[in-house]
């Protein structure tokens, strides 16, 4: 068997600072690579070819479509969107799998293969829980996890602050409670107009009504810096028409919960705005606004928003004003209590 592990520009953006990292490449330049290697490896005894990608379903998709039937590619098994796949996904004739997040799943793939040609005949997906019917203890794993279970409880089961009630992150493409409170919790005080906080960064359900450090650590699980940006009326349109376009319905597209000031109605059929508010009045082309962005949708706004930073570079140039976004919870998490919040109707969805 032949793995090949792929990952794009796109995913990495936010690294590109370091100096130990490379050039990248895009999708159409992954097939590419995908070509030489498997060309390569036609001399050796390689029957079975698999992509572990980590650039999530809908790049898997497009990279399945491209890949010629002569690579001999048999299975993309993807990351990074968090998609939980029941069933393969069939692109070009190659099955994509994934097994969505967390530790509570695991994917099984059942290849069948002739006895005598060595090819492979039949292909069956398997998404299995972990839990104490499939999974037998390793009693010696369990000791060793405990030592260590009591050093950190102390740490992360110290008590940062209650809400008033469990509240609930159900969906990334939808407004929520938790995105609510976390998108108002980092914009007040703040020098911009509006959050923009990525639904992907919430990575639980539910929350509370007691929250621990480690719960919020669970939950928001990513460090990023905080980034300004100022755009015009008119570019902040296009960026949110981009985010609400047809492929968000799926869930494996970016999405975004936003601070309170800032509401909208979406028309499905006519693909456009019905209302578009800033503090209760309709946002000009000519507006100035100042927006906050996680580091990750900062160093990644065309494949976020289709739009680029050279372009909102034009209005202002854009700038880091915090170094943690986890930072910033912690601290207003323990210096309140009785946190609470309601879909209040700021994303709106009109046929």
């Amino acid at each position: 068997m032949l793995f090949i592990g792929i990952i794009t520009d796109e995913i990495l953006a936010a690294t590109r600072g370091e100096d130990i990292i490379g050039s990248f490449v895009d999708v159409r330049a992954a097939v590419k690579e995908i070509e030489v290697i498997c060309d390569a490896y036609k001399t050796t005894d390689t029957n079975y070819t698999v992509i572990l990608s980590h650039i999530g379903f809908e790049k898997d998709q497009e990279l399945a479509s491209l890949i010629p039937p002569e690579c001999g590619v048999d299975l993309i098994i993807g990351g990074h969107s968090h998609t939980l796949l029941d069933e393969p996904c069939y692109v070009n004739g190659i099955p994509i799998v994934q097994v969505g997040t967390g530790s509570g799943k695991i994917g099984r793939c059942e290849i069948e293969f002739d006895v005598k040609s060595k090819d492979p005949v039949d292909f069956k997906w398997f998404v299995d829980d972990i839990n104490s019917d499939n999974c037998e203890e390793d009693e010696g794993v369990s000791t060793l996890l405990e030592s260590y279970k009591n050093q950190t409880d102390e740490k992360y089961l110290s008590v940062l602050t209650n809400f008033k009630r469990e509240l609930t992150h159900p969906a990334r493409n939808q407004e929520t409670e938790l995105g609510n409170l976390f998108a108002d919790m980092i914009q007040e005080d703040s020098s911009f107009d509006i959050m923009v906080l990525g639904s992907g960064s919430l990575r639980k359900p539910v929350l509370g009504p007691i929250l621990h450090l480690q719960d919020l650590k669970e939950f928001f699980p990513f460090d990023d810096k905080l980034f300004l940006v100022e755009v015009t009326g008119k570019q902040f349109k296009h960026m949110i028409a981009y985010v609400m376009r047809d492929e968000r319905k799926t869930g494996h597209t970016e999405f975004f919960q936003y601070s309170k000031d800032f509401r909208f109605v979406w028309s499905e059929s006519r693909q456009e705005f019905d209302s578009f508010t800033y503090k209760g009045a309709e946002i000009t082309d000519e507006q100035s606004l100042k927006l906050g962005l996680q580091e990750y949708h900062f160093n990644n706004m065309e494949t976020s928003f289709d739009i680029s930073k050279e372009e909102v570079s034009k209005n202002r140039t854009p700038r880091m004003i915090a170094m943690s976004c986890l930072g910033i919870y912690e601290e207003l998490f323990s210096s309140g209590h009785n946190f609470d919040a309601v879909v209040d109707g700021r994303i709106g969805i009109a046929e």
